[in-house]
């Protein structure tokens, strides 16, 4: 064989053991596209109705103040029943300044005790020349007593002996300030000095002896406010005699309310004494069927609010209470309060 027909033989043998050893083995399969897996649609809350707002705020108080406490448990139950309303809590001066946030229309919703509201309503003391006449109630709180609180071994017994000392009336623009200004005023009381602060920061301070006394409304008050566990205790001193006498002839916007026995560890029988009812209170711009859904959710959420409050906002909320405002309901809370078979009073149906 030449050497040319031996080279042909041996390419095709090579390529037939090519061919042969390609047919024993699989082809890979074509690489398949990872398809990322879609995230999840971030959550979103219901759209809200034509004239409600996206985002409603309440105006309550210092943070762990009675207060905050309520709007806290109120915010908690809307969120559930209208989570369209986005409802958050907002840290405010209280009272004085709920009014003239709400007068504003700064905040959707705020806690304002009934002396305050019929001052601002009527444009009277801090708000004369600048009245709150926007103002409607929704539904009752809670009562609140006044009273000054003192260290028990201080040697401070009756009002009076707060000549010279240091004393916190409240937050600033709050109605516990208004309310011990007044006191202190009518009393001829002339302290040391005077610090507005919050109620937490009051019993701090009067625990570490930095304040003589501090004043402050029960018994919505936390009992971490009124902490007993203090060296020697804490006392309640309240308006008596003459000095109550000048006060209620002076101011008669307060209410004379009764602290019940046993409300704090230390009020071994029913005290009569000046006070004040804490009551929800919106624009009278405010959409009529929003009200009506507000105050509908908060009573039907009764239950699950006392959860998150205590029992003074829930005993207080009762219908039974609507009469202890001092400004008029909003229509939409006397609608509900109308389907209720409740009865408004007429001073409290606005003209």
């Amino acid at each position: 064989m030449s050497l040319r027909k031996l080279g042909l033989v041996l390419l095709c043998l090579s390529l037939v053991t090519v061919a042969v050893a390609g047919c024993g083995q699989q082809a890979a399969p074509p690489k398949e596209e990872k398809k990322a897996t879609p995230a999840p649609a971030p959550a979103t809350k219901p759209a809200a109705k034509p004239g409600w707002p996206t985002k409603m705020s309440i105006g309550a108080g210092s943070a762990g103040g009675g207060m905050f406490m309520a709007a806290s448990a109120i915010a908690a139950a809307l969120q559930k029943a209208l989570p369209e309303l986005g409802t958050t809590v907002e840290i405010t001066g209280a009272a004085v300044e709920n009014s003239q946030l709400l007068q504003a229309k700064q905040v959707e919703m705020g806690l304002i005790t009934s002396e305050v509201a019929w001052e601002a309503f009527s444009g009277k003391y801090t708000f004369e020349g600048k009245p709150c006449t926007a103002l409607r109630t929704i539904f009752p709180g809670y009562k609140s007593v006044n009273v000054f609180v003192v260290l028990s071994n201080s040697g401070i017994n009756k009002l009076t002996d707060l000549n010279g000392k240091i004393v916190s009336p409240g937050t600033k623009n709050s109605a516990n300030e208004v309310f011990a200004t007044r006191v202190i005023e009518v009393a001829g009381i002339k302290p040391k000095g005077m610090q507005a602060m919050r109620t937490p920061d009051a019993t701090a301070a009067l625990q570490a002896k930095q304040i003589d006394c501090y004043q402050v409304g029960i018994p919505n008050s936390t009992t971490s406010e009124l902490d007993f566990s203090v060296s020697g205790g804490v006392k309640l001193l309240f308006l008596e005699g003459d000095i109550a006498k000048k006060f209620a002839e002076k101011y008669p916007q307060y209410l004379q309310m009764t602290l019940e026995k046993g409300a704090l560890k230390n009020v071994t029988q029913d005290v009569k004494h000046f006070g004040s009812y804490v009551s929800f209170f919106v624009n009278e711009s405010s959409p009529e069927d929003l009200v009506y859904a507000i105050v509908k959710a908060c009573y039907e959420k009764r239950e699950e609010i006392i959860k998150n409050s205590n029992i003074e906002l829930y005993k207080g909320m009762d219908l039974a209470n609507i009469g202890m405002t001092t400004v008029p309901y909003h229509k939409g809370a006397i609608k509900y309060f109308q389907e209720k078979g409740i009865k408004v009073p007429d001073n409290l149906i606005p003209q």
